[in-house]
C-alpha cells in the first residue's frame, strides 16, 4: 500500500517521491471474495431467541453426515460483484419446498443455484447483502424479518450481519419475534 517514485532530473539530481494508498484499504484474510462451506462441525447453523444464542436448535456433530447435502454446497463472492449458490445435484430440502419428509433432494427453483445474483460486503458496518431473487446464506428460508413458507415468496435482497475472520465467516439473521438464525462458514 505504499509506491516509492524517484526521477532523474537534469545535472544528475533526482526527485523522490513517497506515495500512500489513499482509501478504504483491505488487509490480507479480511477479504470476503472466493469460496464458503458452512464448517463442518456441531453448531455451524443453528437458531435462538437472541443474536448468537442458538439455543432453539443447533446442527450437531451428526449433522455434518445426516445433512452433507448442505454442507458440501459452495457460497461463491465473485471479484466481479457476483454471488453464487453452487449446490450441485442436491442440497438440504425440506417441507416447505415440498420435500416431506425434510432431507437430501433436488434444488428447488428459485434456491437451485440459478438466480442472477450480486453481494455488496460492508466490512464498516459489518453488513453482507444478497440481491437477486433465490440467492442466500445457509438455509434458503431464511429471510430478514422472517422464514418463507412456499419457494416463490423468494426474498430480492437479504441482509446479513458478517463477522469475518481471515478464513472464517459468520453471519447471523434476524427473524420473526426477535430470532436470529446463526451461520459458521469456512473458506
Amino acid at each position: 500500500d505504499t509506491l516509492k517514485v524517484e526521477i532523474e532530473i537534469a545535472g544528475g539530481g533526482f526527485w523522490t517521491f513517497n506515495l500512500v494508498k489513499e482509501g478504504s484499504v483491505t488487509p490480507p484474510g479480511s477479504s470476503i471474495e472466493g469460496s464458503w462451506k458452512l464448517a463442518p462441525e456441531a453448531g455451524a447453523l443453528g437458531v435462538g431467541p437472541s443474536q448468537g444464542d442458538v439455543s432453539w436448535w443447533s446442527s450437531s456433530s451428526d449433522d455434518v453426515t445426516v445433512r452433507a447435502c448442505l454442507f458440501d454446497d459452495e457460497y461463491v463472492f465473485n471479484s466481479d460483484g457476483t454471488f453464487e449458490n453452487v449446490l450441485g445435484s442436491d442440497t438440504w430440502v425440506e417441507a416447505w419446498q415440498g420435500n416431506d419428509p425434510e432431507g437430501c433432494a433436488a434444488p428447488v427453483f428459485p434456491h437451485d443455484g440459478t438466480a442472477s445474483a450480486t453481494y455488496e460486503y460492508n466490512e464498516t458496518a459489518g453488513t453482507i447483502t444478497l440481491e437477486g431473487a433465490g440467492a442466500f446464506l445457509g438455509l434458503a428460508k431464511v429471510i430478514n424479518g422472517g422464514e418463507l413458507s412456499t419457494p416463490s415468496a423468494a426474498e430480492e435482497e437479504i441482509t446479513y450481519i458478517a463477522t469475518l475472520d481471515g478464513d472464517t465467516l459468520k453471519v447471523e439473521i434476524e427473524i420473526a419475534g426477535g430470532g436470529f438464525w446463526t451461520f459458521n462458514f469456512v473458506r
